[in-house]
């Protein structure tokens, strides 16, 4: 079962959306439910492949999040969106 569907169509609304989720990556976000909104978000990310390359900036702090949740999330969604970076932060 899928917990999320992508919600770009196309390039343009592709171009649209990404900021949008890049903002939920902020420090920013606080609260109850904070970690959830950021793997929530991540999954989203990752859904969007190589289209969501701009995020990659904002994921890159989260490789070192104190929750391994997150940690875990952020390292599978670099992965898939810049296999490129990722094959570097594991050498690191």
């Amino acid at each position: 079962m899928q917990c999320h569907q992508r919600p770009g169509k196309d390039k343009s609304e592709t171009e649209l959306v990404i900021p949008f989720y890049i903002k939920k990556l902020s420090p920013a976000q606080s609260g109850k439910h904070a970690h959830e909104v950021v793997i929530i978000t991540l999954v989203t990310l990752q859904s969007y492949g190589t289209d969501a390359k701009p995020a990659v900036p904002a994921i890159a702090p989260l490789l070192k999040d104190a929750d391994s949740r997150v940690r875990d999330s952020a390292a599978s969604a670099i992965k898939q969106i810049d296999p490129a970076y990722a094959a570097k932060a594991e050498k690191k």
